[in-house]
């Protein structure tokens, strides 16, 4: 089991790319809430979480998934989630929230899906 690791870099003055990798277990999910209500607070409107190192969804993520997609949503923003493994990609298949969530297949696609075609500079914050 990989240890839950999730960092941040600032894409846009109001949106951003979250990687979140490992194992989604208690604490990794708590790490994760407390990065999104970050997020959430600086203002951030869009948000792409790329999830290629992450290595199984669970219930509690894809509902932490939905919710946020919900709280940005609401602020004319919104969620994308990119680079899932197939197996991950399957269970949003199977609980049918293909359609309830937006996944692109690339970064530069989740971008343009937001807007945003160029990463700003700005510092990455990594928790592990």
């Amino acid at each position: 089991m990989a240890q839950f690791s999730v960092s941040t870099q600032s894409l846009a003055a109001t949106s951003a790319l979250c990687k979140v990798g490992g194992e989604v277990d208690s604490t990794g999910f708590e790490m994760m809430e407390e990065e999104f209500g970050k997020l959430l607070g600086a203002g951030v409107k869009s948000l792409i979480l790329e999830l290629s190192a992450l290595e199984n969804l669970t219930a509690a993520a894809l509902g932490s998934f939905v919710n946020c997609d919900r709280l940005l949503k609401e602020r004319g923003g919104g969620l994308v989630l990119v680079l899932l493994r197939p197996a991950n990609e399957g269970l949003l298949e199977l609980l049918n929230l293909k359609d309830a969530l937006t996944v692109a297949d690339s970064l530069e696609a989740a971008r343009k899906m937001l807007g945003n075609t160029q990463i700003r500079a700005g510092a990455e914050k990594e928790r592990a």
